[in-house]
This record gives C-alpha cells, sequence and structure tokens, in this order.
C-alpha cells in the first residue's frame, strides 16, 4: 500500500476544459519519529509555480487499528486530544518558493505505534466565471508514525495450501516488500504484493504455486531479508 495518498477535487466546466493544477509538493511522504531523539519533525512544502501563491490548508488524521478491517481514520479537531501537533495549521507559500511544517509529537508514552495522516491541501481563489474551466487539486496526504519508547517488531509466519501468512506481535511496524516466489525455475520467479504490517496485524498473500519466498523486511532495528521455503 502505498504511503502517498493524492486526492484530486475537481469543479466540472459546462462550456470548455482549462485545467488548473496547483503545483505543491512535498519532500517527503513518511515521517518516523526517532524514540531516541528530539519529538519533532519537519515537512518542507514547495511551490513550483512561478506566478501565484499556494494557499494550503492542513489537517490531521488520527489513525485507529490502522491495516485492520477496523481501521478508521479520525479529524482532529483539538491536536493535544491526538498527541500530535502540526504547526502552521494554514499556510502560503510564495511563487517558486518553499515552506516549512513543524511536527510536535506530545506523547510518546503510547505502547504501540502511534499513527496519523496529515493532508495538504491547496486552496484556489474562485474564478470570475465560474462555468468557464475545470479546475484540479492534488492533495498530498503523509503518513506519520509515532513510535513507543522502546519499539520492536515480532514477525512471524505461516505457510500451507497456497497461502502465506504474516503476524506482527510486537508492538511497531515492520514493512514487508521486494517480495518473490520462485519455483524450482529461475524463470518462474514472480513478484509478490507488499504492505506495512503494523503492530497486532496479520496479513496473508496468495502462492499461485508452491517454492520459495523471499521478502525485505524494514522497522527502525533496520532491514533484512526474509527467506521461507
Amino acid at each position: 500500500m502505498s504511503s502517498l495518498l493524492r486526492i484530486i477535487v475537481t469543479t466540472l466546466t459546462v462550456f470548455t476544459f482549462s485545467p488548473v493544477i496547483a503545483g505543491i509538493y512535498l519532500d517527503k511522504i513518511v515521517v518516523e519519529f526517532d524514540p531516541d531523539g528530539l519529538p519533532r519533525e519537519d515537512i518542507v512544502v514547495f511551490n513550483d509555480d512561478t506566478n501565484e501563491n499556494a494557499f494550503i490548508d492542513i489537517t490531521i488524521h488520527e489513525v485507529i487499528n490502522p491495516g485492520t478491517q477496523d481501521e478508521e481514520r479520525i479529524l482532529v479537531e483539538n491536536p493535544r486530544d491526538a498527541n500530535l501537533l502540526v504547526t502552521p495549521a494554514k499556510m502560503v507559500v510564495a511563487p517558486g518558493s518553499k515552506s516549512q511544517v513543524r511536527l510536535v509529537s506530545l506523547n510518546q508514552n503510547s505502547p504501540v505505534d502511534q499513527i496519523f495522516r496529515v493532508t495538504f491541501t491547496p486552496v484556489l481563489a474562485p474564478f470570475a466565471d465560474e462555468g468557464s474551466a475545470v479546475r484540479i487539486v492534488v492533495a498530498y496526504q503523509a503518513l506519520v508514525i509515532v513510535p513507543p519508547r522502546n519499539p520492536g517488531a515480532d514477525l512471524s509466519y505461516e505457510k500451507g495450501d497456497g497461502v502465506l501468512t504474516f503476524t506482527n506481535s510486537g508492538n511497531s511496524y515492520i514493512k514487508l516488500e521486494n517480495g518473490e516466489l520462485c519455483g524450482q525455475l529461475i524463470s518462474s520467479c514472480i513478484d509478490l504484493m507488499a504492505t506495512r504490517l503494523y503492530a497486532g496485524n496479520t496479513w496473508s498473500v496468495e502462492l499461485p504455486f508452491d517454492g520459495q519466498v523471499t521478502y525485505r523486511a524494514t522497522n527502525l532495528d533496520g532491514t533484512r531479508t526474509i527467506v521461507i521455503d
């Protein structure tokens, strides 16, 4: 699952088609706080439009039960209730320039990772004639992970009946990517799906044939290769 969410908002035209695209982008789309470092991180917002200011609204959603069927994304009205402060909440980025957004963790004592989604939405001034063009707004959403004091992933797996199932019994995420299934012949290798396995998550991937599976597993401790026969 990609960490970047691009939200497209359009105002439909009646007569002509003249797209307007807000020219912002972020220097990072995944922010991980260091459990042993300072409780703050920054995201830099760039405006690559050389003519117009970029007016941006910033909103926070706390993710409850991430990676499960019960996942909820709750809009944060009061940042102190969610233990994440993002400032400013609104900003103006001058043409061809950049501005910095500060993220501050107000509580790093959670027993498991705290997961947030921070959305940067350009706000366009209204057209003089609303029926003259289609307006396209691309909003970017960053994944924010606040780990517990002593994060650790505890990964186990079970393979059988054409399915490989992973379980993370730890208190922090583990990312599984570059998955590959290979049969007896090298030419029979296929790519497998990737995922970010949050604390307490169980995830399964189908195996269309029997063979050796490899995955690259990454968490705050580093990266390793998992080989499953």
